[in-house]
């Protein structure tokens, strides 16, 4: 978990690809590249925010499960991307 304060929708897309980028350079153990998910969610005023901290935890959590389950290969997802029934 990341927390990134002030940080609008893009700078935390950014913040994970940037470690994704990092992280991918060096295999594990037994050569396969490590492949990063990433799950947030954004507001652009953390005072004004309609939601708490907890509530914000809880949906970046959902959106990271969402980007780990996909059939595809894991990705970075935005909560506002996923469907209702994966939300907390």
């Amino acid at each position: 978990v990341i927390i990134a304060p002030a940080t609008r929708a893009e700078g935390a897309r950014r913040i994970v690809e940037r470690l994704s980028d990092v992280v991918s350079r060096e295999p594990l153990d037994d050569g396969e590249p490590v492949k990063l998910a990433g799950g947030y969610y954004a507001v652009d005023d953390f005072a004004e925010a309609a939601v708490d901290a907890e509530e914000m935890v809880l949906r970046a959590a959902a959106a990271l499960r969402h980007g780990r389950n996909t059939e595809a290969e894991p990705s970075i997802v935005a909560f506002e991307e996923i469907s209702l029934q994966d939300a907390p």
